[in-house]
This record gives structure tokens, C-alpha cells and sequence, in this order.
């Protein structure tokens, strides 16, 4: 427990004093005691995994202060107002690994992996970023993130007003029938909308039958019938 604890508490006294000169040491020797003595209960080597939630320090830009970080800059003669607080941290010091997260939507990345599959060939350690690389990174980003862009709305084309079309308008005139007395059918043109139609011969006008003369004999019947009544 006291590698994890001392690597842990190493990490965070390095990001806490970035701006704060020969206050690394100090800090991070008060904060692996305080460390070490509330993990004293809630350390389970067979089962890394039991407790972390316990073991978890969390410092959020709000939110109340861990007792054993402040209690830590106390004895150190700091003032934790003073300290380069990251927005959001997440530090896990588990049985054989020690990791953190900074930012919530930032991936958790290891600081130390301090077990080994066999204790006489000794696991060589991995490489992993610097202290000032994998901070710096991820300080920007929450504090200097651009804010979102805006998506350019689609232009909206007016409506087209409708326009009054012109109807075609055909007319078809009337035509005009007259009798006649033969049944061959002419056309006399004529100036619109009239067309004169008539039945009759080709070469002329139409022939209109004259009225006939009564009879001589009708008329002295009618004339004999009447001088009787």
C-alpha cells in the first residue's frame, strides 16, 4: 500500500503546486500520511476492486474539499485557496495501479502499475506522458474549450407568389340555319362570331318561295256559304 499511496500522493502534489515554488515535497509527504491512515481499513490486495469508491478523491470546481487534501496544505503551511485546482479530478488509488481522470468526459489514463506477474523478472514499466503533458493537455481543454459552433441553417427560398395565367378562351360561333328548297348546303361567309349556314344552291342566295293566289272556285264557295248563314 505505501507505493500507491506515496504515487498517488506524488501526483497531486505536483498538480496542485504548479504555481507554488518548493511545495511539492512537502505536500505530498502530509498527504501520504493522511492517505495512508484512511486507507488503513479499506485496502484489499486480492480484490483491487473492492473499496475504490471509498478510496477515490474527487475535487470538483464547486464542490466541498476533500478533509485529508485540505488537512495536508494545512501542515504544509499552504493555502489551499492558493492551489492550481484542476475543474474536475478523479484520482483512484487501488492495489497495484494508481490512475485519474481529469475532465468527465476525458478518458481515465494510469499513473503507476505497480504489479508484476513474477516477483524475480520484475514487469518493465510501460511508458506514459509526463506530469506537465498529460495536465496541460486536458487543464486547456476544460478551461479554454471553444465554444460550439452553430450549425448555418439552411436558406429558406420565399415562396413563389402564383401569377394569374391567361385562359385561351376559344369561341365557336353560332351558326344560322335558313330553309331553302333544294337540299344541296352552301356557306356564305360572314364577319365573326356569325356564320351563315342556309340550304340552298351553291351559285347564289337563298331562294324564298313566293305566297300562291287562292283559287277562283274556293272563293265562291266561301262567298255562297257566307250569303246562306
Amino acid at each position: 500500500m505505501r507505493e500507491e499511496v506515496e504515487a498517488g500522493a506524488r501526483f497531486l502534489a505536483q498538480l496542485l503546486t504548479r504555481g507554488v515554488p518548493g511545495g511539492t515535497e512537502e505536500l505530498g509527504a502530509h498527504l501520504a500520511t493522511a492517505l495512508s491512515q484512511r486507507y488503513h481499513s479499506h485496502w484489499y490486495p486480492a480484490q483491487p476492486a473492492r473499496g475504490q469508491a471509498y478510496r477515490c478523491i474527487r475535487i470538483e470546481a464547486g464542490a466541498r474539499a476533500d478533509a485529508a487534501l485540505v488537512g495536508a496544505a494545512q501542515a504544509a503551511g499552504l493555502d489551499w485557496a492558493m492551489l492550481t485546482l484542476p475543474p474536475d479530478l478523479a484520482l483512484w488509488i487501488d492495489p497495484g495501479e494508481v490512475s485519474c481522470r481529469l475532465g468527465e468526459h476525458n478518458p481515465p489514463f494510469r499513473i503507476g502499475l505497480l504489479v508484476t506477474s513474477d516477483p524475480e523478472t520484475p514487469e518493465e514499466p510501460s511508458a506514459s506522458p509526463t506530469l506537465s503533458d498529460m495536465t496541460s493537455s486536458v487543464m486547456s481543454s476544460e478551461d479554454e474549450a471553444p465554444p460550439p459552433q452553430r450549425r448555418p441553417r439552411p436558406s429558406r427560398t420565399p415562396p413563389r407568389k402564383p401569377r394569374a395565367q391567361a385562359c385561351d378562351v376559344l369561341y365557336v360561333p353560332a351558326p344560322l340555319w335558313l330553309p331553302g328548297p333544294q337540299p344541296l348546303v352552301g356557306f356564305v361567309p360572314s364577319l365573326p362570331p356569325l356564320t351563315l349556314l342556309y340550304l340552298g344552291g351553291l351559285g347564289g342566295a337563298p331562294k324564298l318561295s313566293r305566297p300562291k293566289k287562292p283559287s277562283p272556285e274556293r272563293l265562291r264557295r266561301l262567298t255562297h256559304r257566307t250569303g246562306r248563314a
